[in-house]
């Protein structure tokens, strides 16, 4: 693609502004760029790379690269965004990436993985109240990211959580899913032990969602999105062992609706939990 000097596309995020669509790519190395002519060029935004402690960015796999796993937009100013850095930070901007700010008061020197960043949400009838998954559970923030609630850690059921979304007739419905064990103990188990769990309270409680769903999944679920009509949705969960399920009733039943995939993954990350592996 004209103008984007990374060959490793992580994210990939649209919105409208001032009369025109904005596309924005973020990278491995993280790095991020914007287009406004639908992708037909794109231009870096430096700003990314200048706020302090990016040394430290670094990613557990080879090739140790952090990337851009995330890019969030304020509903009211998409002018306001949030990038999530895995493995380094979660930034945030207010003039469409001229400047960051780093947002790192939920990080403590004994967390078990340095700022560790997968999907930023924001509350869609309060988007001053934000939520992070990441490697060492999930956060909440009453105050546009200042101050954070660690929720959840890795001793919970889903303890490495990735897909976060918010039901969109409750916003104190949250589905989220993702694995009982970290990556670095994939490379010993061979096994995810993934599941998809349901919050009514904000984050607060979860109960896994089971009906329809294999009774254990050994791949981690790398894919949670939705698709939103008058009257309803329907959430769909993608695998790294190359399964699609969909929910049309908030989660309560699971179809499978496609198998035999490719691994529904970023990269390498699903090669610890093949059949290969564990032999």
């Amino acid at each position: 693609m004209d103008g984007i000097a990374e060959e490793h596309v992580f994210s990939l995020a649209a919105t409208e502004r001032d009369g025109e669509t904005v596309l924005y790519v973020g990278t491995e190395p993280a790095r991020l760029f914007e287009s406004t002519d639908y992708g037909d060029t794109w231009r870096e935004l430096p700003a990314l790379r200048e706020v302090p402690e990016t040394e430290a960015w670094i990613f557990p796999g080879v090739p140790h690269l952090a990337h851009v796993k995330d890019i969030t937009f304020d509903p009211r100013d998409s002018r306001t965004m949030y990038v999530s850095i895995e493995q380094g930070a979660l930034l945030k901007t207010t003039d469409a990436g001229q400047t960051f700010v780093e947002l790192k008061e939920y990080s403590k020197p004994d967390d078990p993985v340095y700022r560790d960043l997968h999907r930023c949400v924001l509350r869609p009838t309060n988007p001053d109240e934000m939520y992070f998954s990441g490697g060492a559970g999930l956060y909440y923030s009453a105050d546009k990211g200042e101050h954070w609630e660690h929720l959840s850690g890795r001793q919970a059921r889903i303890g490495y959580p990735d897909g976060l979304l918010f039901a969109p007739d409750d916003d104190q419905t949250l589905f989220m899913a993702g694995s009982r064990y970290n990556p670095g103990q994939w490379r010993q188990t061979h096994d995810a032990d993934a599941a998809i769990g349901r919050s009514r309270d904000g984050g607060r409680t979860w109960e896994i969602l089971t009906d329809g769903l294999p009774e254990h999944l050994v791949g981690n679920v790398e894919t949670l999105a939705m698709t939103v009509w008058p009257g309803g949705y329907t959430i769909f969960a993608g695998s790294t062992d190359g399964d699609v399920f969909a929910s049309e009733d908030a989660g309560d039943t699971w179809t499978h609706i496609a198998g035999d995939l490719a691994p529904i993954s970023k990269g390498g990350h699903y090669l610890p939990l093949t059949a290969a592996a564990a032999r």
